[in-house]
């Protein structure tokens, strides 16, 4: 065994041992704990079912508990009481984390929902020491020994039952059948962003933003990054109809102007070192339109009500992610599956500020 796993095994050992805090034996009525999955996008795929959940425990204050990249997310939502960060999923079990999951029980939430489906044995060890009885989404498989914590944790747990679903956000809606209700037909994706920060960055960057189209060449996997080349052509041909583009700094993009250095040179084309997602999301709502790979930029578009054109491998996998209401055009890589399939011509008579 790996020593890694030999010391996630001790961990969860002690999480497992840890029961509602001694100190704390009084039950807090109104108060309810909502655990949610750590990417970004996912937590903006999440924010219709935790309107969901208020509407339904109206009498009750919310307390969230999200990975540290989520918390700018929803840190301006005003139907949360308190934001809790811990990286569930995280190889590293630090100090902090171990302060926060203390803290946590010794709020003696009268119910702690499980959004997450998709735990490791680590983190599975970490939401169940929160209390002693969850209401939770049923378990993904995430292998052998997060099964058997889970097995072991039976009776903590009230699962829902699985549903039948197309979208990654009405897969979590799934957890209502627990309280008897069903999943909406219609919902709204939502980015919390402060009148602070929209002003923040319309001051920062002014009319280099305004009417521009946000180019997002780049995923978190190699199937969902377009080719520099590919990159390159499209970026010219946008650039050549005289539009204004944006680019976020990444070493990609990096690496794309410094092969390209006429495109570099353009004055249409801005290219932003971000500070943060909040950031990002403030451009988004002052652009025109925006092309993306499948990534938290796509959700963000949509949630900001933007027009958007989103590149995807052709795994079927990735297609609950599709957006289900909006402005949106999706483009399905044929051939290798990878994005890189996708042709030139395709993306660019998709886009409406080419119309």
């Amino acid at each position: 065994m790996r020593l890694q796993h030999v010391i996630e095994d001790l961990v969860c050992k002690l999480l497992l041992a840890q029961g509602q805090h001694p100190s704390c034996g009084k039950v807090s009525s109104g108060k309810i704990l909502v655990v949610t999955f750590d990417a970004i996008g996912d937590m903006v795929l999440t924010t219709p079912v935790l309107h969901a959940i208020r509407k339904i425990f109206a009498d009750s204050s919310m307390d969230i508990l999200c990975s540290s990249r989520n918390y700018p997310v929803i840190r301006d939502c005003g139907y949360l009481a308190d934001i809790y960060c811990c990286d569930l999923n995280g190889a590293v079990f630090s100090s902090h984390e171990w302060r926060t999951l203390r803290r946590l029980r010794q709020n003696n939430y009268a119910r702690v929902i499980n959004l997450f489906d998709e735990p490791s044995a680590l983190a599975l060890a970490k939401i169940s020491c929160l209390s002693d009885r969850i209401d939770s989404l049923p378990l993904l498989h995430k292998g052998e020994r997060q099964q058997r914590i889970a097995a072991r944790l039976s009776e903590r747990f009230r699962y829902s039952k699985p549903v039948a679903y197309r979208y990654f956000t009405e897969r979590l809606f799934g957890i209502l059948e627990l309280w008897g209700e069903t999943i909406p037909h219609h919902y709204k994706y939502e980015i919390c962003l402060s009148d602070a920060t929209r002003t923040n960055v319309g001051v920062k960057y002014g009319e280099m933003i305004s009417g521009a189209l946000v180019f997002n060449p780049q995923g978190s996997r190699e199937d969902n990054t377009l080719g520099e080349a590919q990159a390159a052509e499209i970026l010219g041909a946008l650039l050549a109809k005289g539009q204004r583009v944006i680019l976020f700094a990444s070493p990609f993009t990096q690496r794309l102007l410094q092969k390209n250095r006429n495109l570099a040179a353009e004055r249409n084309l801005v290219v932003i070192a971000d500070d943060g997602i909040l950031e990002v999301a403030a451009i988004i709502a002052s652009a025109d339109e925006v092309l993306t790979t499948d990534t938290s930029i796509a959700h963000i578009a949509v949630a900001l009500e933007k027009p958007v054109t989103i590149m995807k491998s052709s795994s079927q996998w990735w297609r609950m992610f599709d957006p289900p209401y909006g402005d949106c055009r999706v483009l399905i890589a044929g051939g290798s599956g990878a994005v890189s399939a996708i042709s030139v011509k395709e993306v660019l008579s998709s886009l409406k500020c080419l119309a």
